[in-house]
This record gives C-alpha cells, sequence and structure tokens, in this order.
C-alpha cells in the first residue's frame, strides 16, 4: 500500500508480509474516528489498517485453522462497529474488532 498527498508526494507506505495473500479489501471512511483499510487474507485472517500513516490498527484472526478457507470479501456493518466477512466455503462472518 502507498499513501500519497495530493501533491503527489509519498506519505506512507506498507509492504505486506510474504505468508499470506490480500485477497479483498475495502476503504471505511468513519471507522473509530480514523479513515481504515479493512483486508481480508488468504490464511483466513482480517486486517485493520489506519489509512494516513498506514499503521496495521488490528489483525483478527477470523477464520484461521476452522478449515473455512481465505476470505473472499469484506465490509462494514451499518453500526460501523462490526465487520462482515464472507468466506470461500459461502459462510459469512461477523466480526467485532476490539480496536473500536
Amino acid at each position: 500500500f502507498h499513501v500519497f498527498s495530493i501533491n503527489g508526494e509519498l506519505i506512507a507506505k506498507k509492504t505486506q508480509e510474504l505468508k499470506r495473500r490480500t485477497t479483498c479489501a475495502c476503504i471505511i471512511s468513519q471507522f473509530s474516528g480514523d479513515e481504515v483499510i479493512i483486508t481480508g487474507h488468504d490464511d483466513g485472517t482480517v486486517s485493520i489498517i489506519r489509512v494516513h500513516d498506514l499503521a496495521l490498527l488490528e489483525t483478527i484472526y477470523a477464520a484461521s485453522g476452522s478449515g473455512h478457507g481465505p476470505i473472499r470479501c469484506v465490509t462494514m456493518a451499518k453500526d460501523n462497529l462490526t465487520i462482515l466477512a464472507g468466506l470461500e466455503d459461502g459462510k459469512l462472518i461477523a466480526i467485532q474488532p476490539s480496536c473500536t
């Protein structure tokens, strides 16, 4: 991920660990007062990353080791407190992160 200013200057960049692959992402404009990127990964984890400095706020082991497979889609519920994640096996899980 890279964050640039309106003038095209690089503000922050973050490289991903090689152990996992991002399978989906969405940007949420108001999550605990911050704009965040929520990412789902092939190892069943969901990460919450603050946009302005790309700080990792939380990694949630949503479907890791459960046999449900990778996270295929993520979004935020209307309450702005619950993350909804769709899994490869068709299940939908609701996650309430601790950083809210």
